[in-house]
């Protein structure tokens, strides 16, 4: 291989590593958003318990036309168990 061949290779693999990058910057964007979305509900739902003196938690609660996330579970799970609990019955239902 010649100079200008591995000079070229080179340069085609920095490219490739800079949109690999620039991929794995974006998904952590995203899921950074996800985690911000989710501990701001649990923040939230925090201080309307400390404030009322109440301990909900989450529950998603569904029938045969609607899915929704509640604020009012006696168990007080935070809002990611809440939906993992939900996605397992979803799982275990072969939903």
């Amino acid at each position: 291989m010649n100079m200008n061949d591995r000079l070229n290779q080179l340069i085609a693999e920095n490219a490739e590593l800079k949109a690999e990058r620039l991929e794995m910057l974006t998904k952590f964007g995203e899921l950074n958003h996800d985690k911000l979305r989710l501990d701001l509900l649990d923040a939230v739902n925090a201080e309307f318990n400390k404030k009322n003196g109440t301990i909900y938690g989450w529950a998603v609660h569904w029938n045969h036309n609607r899915i929704s996330l509640h604020d009012s579970d006696p168990m007080k799970k935070p809002v990611r168990q809440a939906i993992d609990d939900f996605s397992s019955r979803i799982r275990k239902a072969g939903a």
